[in-house]
């Protein structure tokens, strides 16, 4: 009998030893998992103004690009309402120049 309860007292020790280093290496993957954790977010946190910087680069490419886009509309714009003041203008003109020696205008 004390054969068998030596032979347990010995299996109880070698359990405890394999919880006990199960719990270290437990402990040891918590950790580790917490460390790259850390890292990733530093990481993250170190690239965020990269990232807005990013971002403000393309909007301030996407603002020029409108700007670039408006001006090029207001120009044609302003051509064409240029052209319809000469043609109106070269009308008014030849209606006063009608006026003026008494013929009906167009």
């Amino acid at each position: 009998m004390e054969d068998t309860l030596s032979k347990l007292l010995a299996a109880e020790d070698k359990a405890q030893k394999i919880i006990d280093a199960a719990l270290k290496e437990r402990d040891s993957i918590v950790n580790q998992a917490t460390e790259e954790a850390r890292r990733a977010e530093q990481q993250f946190a170190d690239r965020v103004p990269e990232i807005h910087q990013s971002f403000i680069d393309k909007a301030q490419e996407r603002a020029r690009h409108s700007i670039a886009e408006m001006e090029r509309r207001f120009s044609e714009r302003q051509d064409e309402l240029q052209r319809m003041a000469q043609e109106n203008h070269d009308a008014a003109l030849d209606a006063a120049l009608a006026i003026m020696l008494g013929e009906k205008p167009d």
